[in-house]
């Protein structure tokens, strides 16, 4: 997809994201700062700041091999202090207000390479948020992805944390 594709499907997922209503009561959502090839998450972001709902984002610790939820006020990126890694920068939110606990999630965002419609994800191999999302109990679990990164299926392995929805440019698909 060139830039102006990217651009033109985020706005499309966000505005069906919004108009799903699976985070019509959320008060703290989990957002992610996204990649270049991911979707832009800064209109839901700015949505969501203005109804007065918490937002996190996450930071990771790479020798930990561990991710936590970070409170942010903005949803500003900071290219210079993130980090490199296999994948590339992988960026990181610049204003963090305190750790959000697991458990208090109301709705978590989250990347994946691919999903199917069944809703397990392929991430990109670190297994973060298939060790983060066992931890949100009761937080509604929804993947995000352009529809060309929608497939047939995904092979999983007991680890493999699966999505409660999946939410593209093009629908809304709840397994």
């Amino acid at each position: 997809m060139s830039a102006t594709e990217r651009g033109e499907a985020s706005e499309a997922l966000c505005t069906n994201l919004l108009a799903s209503r699976l985070m019509v009561d959320a008060k703290v959502v989990g957002l992610f700062a996204p990649l270049s090839d991911e979707p832009a998450l800064h209109r839901l972001a700015t949505t969501l700041h203005r109804r007065g709902v918490q937002i996190g984002a996450p930071r990771v610790d790479w020798n930990a091999e561990t991710m936590e939820m970070w409170r942010i006020e903005s949803f500003e990126i900071d290219d210079e202090r993130g980090l490199i890694d296999e994948g590339g920068l992988v960026p990181q939110a610049t204003e963090r207000l305190g750790r959000l606990e697991p458990d208090r999630l109301d709705a978590i965002i989250v990347p994946g390479v691919a999903f199917d419609t069944s809703g397990r994800r392929l991430g990109r191999g670190r297994g973060f948020y298939d060790r983060f999302l066992p931890r949100c109990k009761r937080a509604e679990q929804i993947g995000v992805c352009f529809e060309a990164q929608i497939v047939p299926e995904i092979p999983t392995e007991d680890h493999d944390a699966p999505v409660d929805a999946v939410v593209t440019e093009a629908r809304v698909i709840r397994p």
